[in-house]
């Protein structure tokens, strides 16, 4: 439990009667930071040059900075747009006042009015959109939910809009829509100027997501961040139609009641005895609402703790393998809340969803800051399960590479397995290859990019890293793409660690996907690096002849697979024919033909024939290194499982040969 003291119980009670008097709200971060003394004039000559120039400019926006790193302060200030000059120099100097005395000694500040925002701080946040900070909402509630929320939805939608997308509207949108008889609902929404429209718009669907999770229900509410104000009532509160209200803090940074203060009455016509009577009902009356509040306050803070301390048991410890592993000492992979993913994902919106893998769904996502994720989403009917993502959890928080796919989070919450991924917009590598028009995109130079890619993480998987990694499904759809085609090795669900000498293991449990096994793993259940380099000469072949392996199809042929196809034609001295169209006439046919020289070296179907990565690596950037010639390989590893070249098209003790969704 939370202990507090009398002392303490006092000061929180004056605190609350302060900040309820109080017209705004400030945020300051949990505790006090110190800073020197040429940052506090920087910081005051700040929020001089603030309080002087709100007005001054179009849209009531100004921002400025002061002094030089590190002591440099960021700040802005922005009122309504409906306000008069007078009005907003007004509301920014009170905003100046109580951010000073309310945040003193923070580097980072932000102070909320009635008709302005006022913010500073020591990092540069201009054209970045923040996170909501508070949630208000009104306390009485209306009499249908269902289509009260349709219409406040369809109002803010609007204005949103309007917003994010009309420059004359100078980043500000207001307008009203009946509800029922007698009913209006009026909406107002704000980002600050400095924001691009994207930007804008990304704050706002965040602000509407506090929205929907706190306050919907209510017959008003408004949501405050550092870049962007979102409102919504029942009664005109904007323009020339507003009235005055005053902001109150929230209770535990729980809602609040925004609107019009209920006026008490203190006039009697039975004379000043009826005054005076009123008066003390008044001061009873405030004690007592103190009083209440404090307790709710103290029982709200009470149950956060017990709610955080219960989150970080939960959360420290991931069982790996049968092991415990403290976050944070073995591995470092970020728990992220379940709240968090959703906003980010649209509460895992089919429009988000980028496709479907073993794990289950994958999905895009927006975080707060702007940056763009892929979650990948246990689906109740994986195959893989939670082994795979304790797994995939404790090898990638460990592994470090340009050429590896950066694990950013993870999520346990709710019967939820999630894991969060750095998002790359051109997927994977077999939806290239799968797509004749995409394939047209790779020439030689990207194609080579991607192998030397591939294999240098390889190496670093099999080599350089603190631990010796055997991947198990290396994989077209296992290689994503960066913005400049860079390639990133992804899904480690199947991955398994060497230790010490170890060179290979043996299991009964065979992974992995058909057409990239190595013969003596899909046969005998033994893996190591050189079952890894098998999978890569499987990948190399499908980037040089532009076809997947799992839909070779040539019925007029001898060969049964990719690889039986590029033996026969290389062995005949007629490699070039393997080699991709598109590729033929406008690429370096000695440098392709030697790189499929290579993946024939690399599908050897003895193990201790086959190179390792790291030599395989010197082979592609070295065209002096002589090459051994490759003995044959195994052809078709569907003759070995099931009599024929009908595909395989069902998963068995974890094999997979479905077709699996870029992410």
């Amino acid at each position: 439990m939370v202990e507090i003291t009398g002392i303490k119980f006092l000061v929180i009670l004056f605190r609350l009667f302060h900040v309820a008097n109080a017209q705004g709200i400030c945020s300051c971060p949990s505790s006090p930071t110190t800073y020197t003394a040429t940052f506090e004039k920087n910081l005051k000559s700040l929020l001089a040059s603030i309080a002087a120039n709100a007005a001054s400019l179009p849209g009531f926006f100004y921002n400025t900075t002061e002094g030089n790193s590190p002591d440099q302060v960021y700040g802005l200030v922005q009122c309504h747009a409906d306000v008069s000059a007078d009005e907003c120099r007004s509301c920014a100097a009170v905003a100046t006042s109580q951010i000073t005395g309310s945040c003193r000694t923070f580097k980072t500040a932000m102070c909320w009015q009635e008709n302005c925002l006022l913010r500073y701080s020591s990092e540069h946040f201009f054209g970045v959109a923040d996170v909501p900070r508070h949630s208000v909402q009104n306390d009485k509630g209306i009499s249908n939910p269902s289509q009260f929320r349709s219409i406040v939805l369809s109002l803010i939608s609007k204005l949103t809009g309007l917003a994010a997308t009309n420059k004359s509207s100078l980043s500000y949108a207001t307008d009203a829509v009946p509800y029922a008889d007698n009913v209006t609902v009026y909406g107002l929404v704000q980002c600050t100027r400095d924001l691009s429209p994207a930007a804008c718009r990304l704050c706002l669907n965040n602000s509407v997501n506090s929205i929907l999770s706190c306050c919907i229900h209510k017959q008003g509410a408004r949501v405050l961040s550092g870049s962007c104000v979102l409102r919504y009532e029942v009664y005109p509160f904007f323009g020339k139609f507003s009235k005055p209200t005053l902001l109150q803090p929230p209770a535990a940074n729980g809602p609040i009641s925004p609107g019009p203060l209920p006026h008490l009455p203190l006039d009697n016509p039975s004379g000043n005895s009826g005054r005076g009577f009123w008066r003390i009902m008044t001061i009873l009356s405030t004690i007592g609402g103190g009083l209440l509040a404090a307790c709710i306050l103290l029982i709200v803070r009470a149950r956060k703790h017990m709610e955080k301390v219960r989150y970080e048991r939960e959360t420290s410890l991931l069982e790996v393998n049968g092991q415990n592993y403290q976050h944070g000492t073995n591995y470092e992979v970020a728990m992220v809340r379940l709240r968090t993913v959703q906003a980010a994902t649209d509460n895992f919106s089919e429009l988000n969803k980028l496709g479907q893998g073993g794990f289950g769904p994958v999905y895009k996502g927006i975080l707060p800051s702007g940056q763009e994720i892929a979650v990948k989403r246990l689906s109740q009917y994986s195959g893989q399960g939670i082994r795979e993502f304790k797994n995939e959890v404790k090898l990638i928080g460990n592994l470090q590479h340009k050429n590896l796919v950066r694990l950013l989070g993870c999520c346990t919450e709710e019967e939820e397995v999630l894991l969060i991924y750095e998002y790359l917009p051109n997927k994977s590598l077999d939806t290239f290859l799968n797509d004749p028009q995409k394939r047209e995109l790779l020439d030689w130079e990207t194609r080579l990019n991607i192998t030397m890619g591939i294999a240098r993480g390889m190496v670093y998987l099999h080599h350089d890293s603190r631990l010796s990694i055997i991947h198990r499904d290396l994989k077209a759809a296992n290689v994503l793409l960066d913005e400049q085609m860079n390639p990133k090795i992804s899904d480690f669900g199947m991955a398994r660690i060497f230790s010490g000498n170890q060179t290979q293991a043996n299991t009964k449990i065979i992974v992995g996907t058909y057409g990239y096994m190595a013969p003596e793993y899909a046969m005998d259940g033994l893996f190591s690096t050189k079952s890894d380099v098998y999978s890569f000469g499987i990948l190399l072949l499908e980037i040089i002849s532009g076809q997947l392996n799992r839909k070779f199809n040539h019925a007029h042929q001898e060969a049964r697979s990719l690889v039986g196809f590029a033996w026969s034609l290389w062995s005949r001295g007629m490699g070039l024919e393997f080699v991709d169209p598109l590729l033929r006439e406008r690429s370096p046919t000695r440098e392709i033909l030697r790189c499929l020289h290579i993946g024939l070296l690399c599908v050897q179907e003895d193990a201790e024939s086959r190179p390792t990565m790291s030599s395989v690596l010197l082979k592609l950037g070295g065209e002096c290194l002589a090459l051994p010639t490759p003995t044959i390989p195994a052809f078709s590893m569907r003759k070995i499982k099931d009599g024929s070249s009908k595909s395989q098209s069902s998963s068995l003790n974890g094999v997979t040969y479905t077709e699996v969704a870029p992410r």
